[in-house]
């Protein structure tokens, strides 16, 4: 009975195997040039709407002055630094020059002054003349932060110029170092962030585009089912359950190698990406795994072949979606959330990290996601195929 059962397996492994090699090209040209030419055309597509680069035009500041701008001269070193490149200040002697200058020019003017009613806190006066932009917005808004936390300094010191030097070391260290660069007005600091690695729009899409439509690997075992053809397979005292295990092993050798050889394509020649070769057949075997928890699922639901393709359809729309084939769904606040139920995404993932070169046990979590819902949609299936097959 056990080599019955290894006899048939072998046969139709090799039998679908055939079945596919006599059907190669239509399978490289939907699942492998197809997935590279759309997965260019999404990257392209949002690398120039969402990755374009803002140019910001001059801005002029006219501004005038009792002297408070003293107090921020860290403030206004920024502005004449290289993260404001755009921006001009000019420096006129009354708000009444300032307002003929802004008459003929679609800028700022701008008046800093002590408020003495408010323990000397700085105040601003603005003059905006012109329509909104982009530059104005973003000058005004640091400005104004700026401008919050300098009095906020004041204020603290005011509230505390009651203690002796000695008290405020005590209850606060390192107190006076701090007030001390806080006087100095330097209220902008640089700090050096990490590098953020991300994928590129045609590398994400180049990926997540193939692992969508790669649901579509499959066999003909729901044809066979449709035609009455498994029939002949109980003939000959093959069981159900080996009858399905048997679609389930060639629907897994088949995606494997269609995984392996488009990602061959693509790292290899496409993108000319040097990657990591064991975690790469490691994400490649698992994608094959997940390909086959959905199509054995979907053999042991579907009766007829119509069916199965509209199911499989309808896992497409859900994989582009959740997995980032059609968005990138990262971007979408709690939405993303629904990724943790998609298999498809926790296997983009893994190649994500294998391309940047991520740390890959910190992503092991996801392949255990994969396996767990691959190995429950093969056992759902095969329970409701051995329950409802006719013999």
């Amino acid at each position: 009975m056990k080599n019955k059962r290894l006899n048939h397996l072998k046969t139709t492994v090799k039998k679908d195997i055939l079945v596919f090699k006599s059907e190669f090209f239509q399978y490289f040209m939907l699942f492998v040039l197809f997935p590279i030419c759309l997965g260019f055309f999404y990257g392209v597509m949002y690398q120039n709407i969402l990755e374009q680069k803002i140019v910001f035009n001059q801005l002029t500041i006219y501004r005038v002055s009792d002297g408070s701008d003293e107090m921020l001269s860290g403030i206004f070193d920024a502005l004449e630094s290289d993260g404001f490149s755009f921006v001009k200040i000019e420096d006129v002697g009354t708000e009444e020059e300032m307002v003929q200058k802004l008459k003929s020019d679609n800028s700022i003017g701008l008046t800093v002054y002590f408020d003495h009613s408010t323990d000397g806190s700085i105040n601003l006066k603005w003059l905006d003349r012109g329509s909104d932009s982009l530059e104005k917005g973003v000058v005004q808004q640091f400005i104004t932060q700026a401008v919050r936390e300098a009095n906020m300094a004041i204020n603290v010191q005011n509230q505390l110029s009651s203690l002796s030097a000695s008290q405020l070391e005590a209850r606060y260290p390192g107190f006076s170092e701090k007030m001390t660069a806080l006087n100095s007005g330097y209220f902008v600091e640089k700090v050096e962030t990490e590098p953020i690695k991300a994928l590129s729009s045609t590398e994400l899409f180049l990926i997540s585009i193939f692992i969508s439509f790669s649901v579509f690997f499959t066999t003909g075992m729901v044809k066979q089912r449709e035609k009455k053809q498994v029939q002949r397979a109980f003939a000959s005292g093959v069981n159900r359950t080996m009858l399905y295990l048997s679609n389930s092993v060639s629907i897994f050798i088949i995606s494997t190698f269609m995984s392996a050889l488009y990602f061959l394509i693509v790292f290899g020649f496409v993108l000319r990406i040097q990657l990591a070769i064991l975690p790469l057949i490691g994400v490649i075997l698992l994608q094959g795994l997940m390909i086959t928890g959905v199509q054995s699922l979907i053999s042991g639901f579907c009766k007829t072949e119509r069916t199965s393709i509209m199911v499989s359809m309808f896992v497409l729309f859900g994989f582009m979606f959740l997995g980032g084939g059609a968005v990138p769904i990262d971007s979408y606040g709690d939405a993303s959330s629904l990724t943790n139920f998609a298999p498809n995404y926790h296997v983009f993932k893994l190649y994500e990290a294998i391309v940047l070169d991520n740390p890959m046990n910190t992503m092991l979590w996801r392949a255990g996601v994969v396996v767990l819902i691959a190995v429950g949609m093969i056992a759902l299936g095969m329970l409701v195929f051995v329950k409802k097959e006719e013999i």
